[in-house]
């Protein structure tokens, strides 16, 4: 009762033994495995994709829940397990606003920007998607037909692995550029209605960080300034709220100090 015990199988399989160990090397090899952009988990955080920078060694800010109420605190850290040196770590709210901040002012006060924003048409930007995406069918198309081709013994398997490789690679170009392309179409929004911070919380994660790859370069994140205290005591005299707000200009003071936007030319 409870056990299980091992019994022959009487149907004939499906494949034969070669084939399905050509095919459990396809699915082991590790040219094929995909994994989230650094600095992003699940497609929650808008500072992903490689944008976030460590200014103690250059390493890209990954994302991790922090402190006590653990499903609604963010964070960004230079994590050791991914390469990095483990000594920075910054708040993901605060950042995500403070970038917001500096990125609108920039934007919504700048001729330079404004001259910027792309006059393409609807029209002209469906075509070019539906380019792009076509483009990405084909890839798929070639991987598989590489799979099938290798399976059948008609391709050694380290063809099959420059193969992989080569269209992982081109995939990954034709995807930014299709990010790229939605980025300009948001930014031509944005600056003909202005950039709010409510504009801003309406978009979906993916949308904003489309929209901050086009306007940046880098987001780079030092060291707390030596001269900023991370912690205040409160006053006697000082309400809850008024503690709080003393303690956000502080935290802002040094955003300030740390961090450093390098918009795009």
């Amino acid at each position: 009762m409870g056990k299980r015990k091992p019994r022959e199988v009487k149907w004939e399989p499906i494949i034969d033994q070669s084939i399905f160990d050509r095919l459990q090397r396809v699915f082991d090899d590790p040219a094929r495995r995909t994994t989230i952009s650094p600095g992003v988990k699940g497609g929650r955080y808008s500072l992903g994709g490689g944008l976030v920078k460590c200014g103690e060694c250059g390493h890209t800010l990954t994302s991790y829940k922090r402190g006590t109420n653990r499903d609604n605190r963010a964070g960004l850290r230079c994590a050791k397990h991914t390469g990095g040196c483990g000594g920075i770590t910054i708040d993901f709210d605060r950042l995500e606003r403070y970038v917001f901040d500096t990125v609108a002012a920039v934007l919504n006060d700048s001729d330079r920007w404004k001259q910027r924003s792309t006059v393409q048409s609807a029209g002209d930007m469906s075509r070019e998607l539906a380019e792009l995406d076509a483009r990405k069918q084909e890839l798929d198309e070639q991987a598989r037909r590489a799979t099938n081709a290798y399976v059948e013994g008609l391709m050694p398997e380290s063809e099959l692995r420059v193969h992989s490789i080569r269209i992982r690679e081109e995939w990954t170009e034709v995807d930014r550029k299709v990010a790229d392309l939605l980025g300009s179409s948001q930014l031509d929004r944005a600056m003909s209605k202005g950039l709010t911070w409510e504009t801003w919380t309406s978009w979906t994660p993916e949308r904003r960080l489309n929209f901050l790859r086009l306007a940046l370069d880098s987001i780079v994140v030092s060291r707390w300034p030596t001269d900023v205290p991370k912690g205040l005591p409160t006053r006697r005299t000082e309400t809850a709220e008024e503690h709080q707000a003393r303690f956000e200009l502080g935290q802002r003071e040094a955003l300030i100090k740390r961090v450093q936007i390098n918009c795009k030319d």
